[in-house]
């Protein structure tokens, strides 16, 4: 990730990438989660033993294929689940399926998609601006988070 915000700096707008395969022929789920005072980049194994029971998405608020919600049932009163579940993606890989490389594939290259998506507009708001300081805060908050 710091090699793409590096290349954004720079002023390259065209980045290619094979990062959204290799994380997830590895069973890594890129996790970037964006907020008003920050961003959290995550890196989720997700052939770890713990996400065996766990039945959340793979990060809240995506709508990625993998995570978007779904309403198992026509009662009101069912809260919607997730497509799949860190478990059962937990489970595909334990159980060598391809899903679990697809479906984390389709999770990865969604999250990319928008962390170049916010790339691209934070550079348009300094072009319209004549200004450098979106591209450059909206870096600063991406290095910040994979500092720590």
């Amino acid at each position: 990730l710091q090699s793409i915000i590096d290349a954004a700096r720079e002023g390259i707008s065209i980045i290619g990438t094979d990062m959204a395969r290799i994380y997830s022929r590895n069973g890594i789920a890129l996790c970037i989660s964006y907020a008003i005072d920050g961003i959290t980049v995550e890196e989720l194994d997700m052939k770890e033993t713990r996400l065996a029971r766990d039945f959340d998405s793979i990060l809240s608020n995506c709508t990625c294929l993998a995570c978007r919600q779904k309403n198992s049932s026509k009662d009101a009163k069912d809260p919607p689940r997730p497509t799949f579940t860190r478990a059962y993606i937990h489970h595909l890989f334990q159980a060598k399926e391809m899903l679990a490389e697809i479906l984390l594939f389709a999770h990865n290259l969604y999250q990319l998609l928008l962390l170049f998506r916010n790339l691209s507009d934070a550079a348009a708001a300094d072009e319209r601006q004549g200004e450098s300081e979106h591209l450059e805060a909206f870096c600063r908050k991406v290095e910040h988070s994979l500092a720590s």
